[in-house]
């Protein structure tokens, strides 16, 4: 299933028709790779991010690029982890989505440690606290903290 997901999620390009692409890598239909998605990131499907910022959804486009950070971080790719937690970002933002701003920023910064890039992990850290306290969600921002109070590895 992994490999077959990882070929798939590299595969489409803009505008190119997402059965075709599910097809090519293995799959029976369209849907099989969204069940994908949903075992490997423990969320619901959602559109491909390129198909949803095209019609504007960014908060589906935001929700699939930070689904896809967690699938690459669980699967090893830790920088392309960061480049989809950083492209899910600025979409969490224009539509003012501050709680999964913060959950991105977390993911982000979790990244940055696996791949030993201090600075802008604890950089991260310090965005997802502010908006996590902002938020009153004392669980998320004593988990952010923690790592915070200990200081550079």
């Amino acid at each position: 299933m992994l490999v077959r997901f990882d070929r798939a999620a590299c595969a489409p390009s803009a505008g190119e028709n997402l059965s075709d692409t599910a097809l090519a890598c293995g799959y029976v239909d369209q849907l099989h790779p969204y069940r994908d998605v949903q075992a490997l990131a423990g969320r619901g499907p959602v559109r491909p991010h390129r198909q949803a910022s095209e019609y504007g959804h960014l908060s589906e486009a935001a929700s699939t690029l930070d689904s896809l950070g967690c699938i690459a971080h669980h699967t090893g790719r830790r920088q392309q982890a960061v480049e989809y937690y950083e492209q899910a970002l600025p979409l969490f933002r224009g539509y003012a989505d501050s709680s999964n701003e913060a959950d991105t920023l977390a993911n982000l910064a979790e990244t940055h440690r696996a791949l030993g890039n201090e600075g802008p992990a604890r950089a991260a850290w310090q965005q997802a606290l502010a908006l996590y306290e902002a938020q009153s969600r004392e669980g998320q921002a004593e988990r952010v903290r923690s790592p915070l109070s200990q200081g550079p590895s």
